[in-house]
């Protein structure tokens, strides 16, 4: 069996541009990762968003306005207006982003 023996004090010499490389992939995997969780929030929001709306399909016409929320607004509108702005509403924050 071979001895093996790792100093841990040798200095390890590494190119400049094996480095820039290392930084790249760094800074590629850190946006990655962002993305990730950037995807992972909005897909919670559409989520959030088809449960809401199946709930007001759901009510009666009876029911009164429903409150709709627009940033950290509530405005309140009929059951069918609602439904437009359930439909509109996220491609405008789209293009707004």
């Amino acid at each position: 069996m071979a001895n093996k023996n790792f100093n841990a004090d040798t200095d390890v010499h590494i190119l400049e541009e094996d480095q820039q490389k290392i930084n790249k992939f760094a800074r590629l995997n850190a946006r990655f990762e962002e993305l990730k969780d950037e995807l992972k929030s909005m897909q919670n929001d559409l989520k959030n968003i088809e449960d809401a709306s199946d709930d007001i399909m759901l009510l009666d016409e009876a029911a009164g306005p429903i409150p709709f929320m627009i940033g950290e607004a509530f405005i309140h509108c009929s059951q069918d207006e609602a439904q437009v702005r359930r439909l509109f509403l996220p491609l405008l924050l789209h293009f707004l982003h």
